[in-house]
């Protein structure tokens, strides 16, 4: 979770206030042996089960509106969009990879959502992602899939967005939803709670914040979590770069903490959330030395001028990484359907891009969109069934 980048212009074109992050680097944590990690091939049972209707944000206490019905199969909007991109050879399938569930004051502290907005053109009531307003933009956007993401900050923040909420808005869309575990590596028995979101809960992924709770994503309060996300076989999602959360760490912001993970767990997946932004140099650097990180665009993408964004991309492909590299938008914190049109100029107008790259092809605009990000979900097929908690 991150808001606008402080460098640049926004995307409504108003100037936005310096970048204050901290120094790269930080506390990499003690060095720890190589280790070789076992694959858990667990059985793959059908998903399904309906879960309860979620409430959206500003209601009076044991007020409920009816939850939008479970799709089945794609929404109208989308199949028009999927006909339209075969048509002009688009991309067939767009993924946001970077998408917070949530709502203000249910879930969100007000002091938390003000000073996460301070610097944007958002009001802290819009840090909120009900479930109607949630589908609704990803039918405007024509995006089919998104990675929705629970948020584990309580024991600094002193709030959470559950597991069990998340899993119980992708139990009632399982084709447009594919939601992500949250813990937090500073309380106990954090390694459980994954093991037990992912089998229990039917999570496909793991996001973790470990500037937002002090914490380096080197320290190894996390390997644990780390080893069951490998069992498991599930891609790990760690915010990497700025932060305004005045109680976030600024020495643990840089991507490149997370390399002493890369040696020490080879083979698992990791995704450095907004590519490290402002790191996003070094953060490229760091895919091109460690072939199983990923990063994603979340908030650089929406806010960044493009040809600031053109010249990431143009390093990525110099490296070899840009198909490494995952579309995805922060939202709510920014809008999908403007981060896909900007996306989409980056693979027809030259002009942004650095004297002698190209702009996107159609297959890298096709793997950046959603390509990249449903290969890496290819082998984290649903563990369980989930089953939805009771409303109280």
């Amino acid at each position: 979770m991150a808001p606008a980048v402080r460098s640049g212009r926004r995307a409504s074109g108003r100037p936005r206030a310096a970048h204050r992050g901290g120094p790269v680097g930080g506390d990499h944590g003690p060095r720890t042996r190589r280790r070789t990690l076992r694959r858990c091939h667990q059985p793959r049972p059908r998903t399904g089960g309906h879960g309860p209707a979620a409430p959206h944000g500003g209601r009076h206490h044991g007020e409920r509106e009816a939850a939008p019905p479970r799709t089945q199969g794609r929404t109208p909007a989308v199949l028009a969009r999927r006909r339209a991109a075969a048509a002009r050879g688009a991309a067939a399938v767009i993924i946001d990879a970077h998408v917070h569930a949530g709502e203000y004051y249910r879930h969100y502290t007000a002091r938390f959502a003000e000073q996460m907005t301070a610097t944007t053109d958002l009001a802290p009531e819009d840090l909120t992602a009900p479930e109607a307003k949630l589908l609704a933009e990803m039918d405007a956007a024509g995006v089919d899939r998104v990675f929705l993401l629970a948020f584990d900050v309580r024991r600094v923040e002193g709030f959470s967005v559950p597991n069990e909420f998340v899993a119980d808005l992708c139990a009632r869309h399982p084709d447009r939803l594919t939601g992500f575990a949250s813990v937090d590596a500073g309380t106990p028995g954090a390694a459980e709670r994954l093991r037990e979101a992912v089998t229990d809960l039917g999570l496909r992924g793991l996001k973790t914040a470990p500037c937002y709770l002090r914490m380096s994503p080197a320290d190894r309060r996390w390997y644990d979590v780390y080893e069951t996300a490998a069992e498991l076989d599930i891609p790990v999602l760690i915010h990497t770069g700025y932060t305004p959360s005045r109680n976030a760490a600024p020495r643990f912001f840089s991507p490149l903490l997370v390399e002493q993970v890369a040696k020490d767990f080879p083979g698992l997946k990791v995704i450095l959330a907004h590519l490290g932004t402002p790191w996003t140099g070094p953060c490229v650097e760091l895919l091109a030395r460690h072939p199983d990180l990923y990063a994603d665009l979340s908030i650089f993408g929406s806010y960044q001028p493009p040809a600031v964004v053109a010249r990431a991309l143009a390093h990525a492909r110099d490296r070899g990484v840009l198909d490494r590299l995952l579309w995805g938008t922060d939202f709510p914190f920014a809008s999908m359907t403007g981060s896909v049109a900007r996306t989409a100029e980056l693979a027809r107008d030259p002009g942004p891009w650095p004297d002698g790259s190209d702009p996107l092809s159609p297959r890298e605009y096709e793997d950046l969109m959603g390509g990249t990000a449903a290969r890496l979900l290819a082998p984290t097929a649903p563990h369980a069934a989930p089953v939805p908690p009771p409303h109280r």
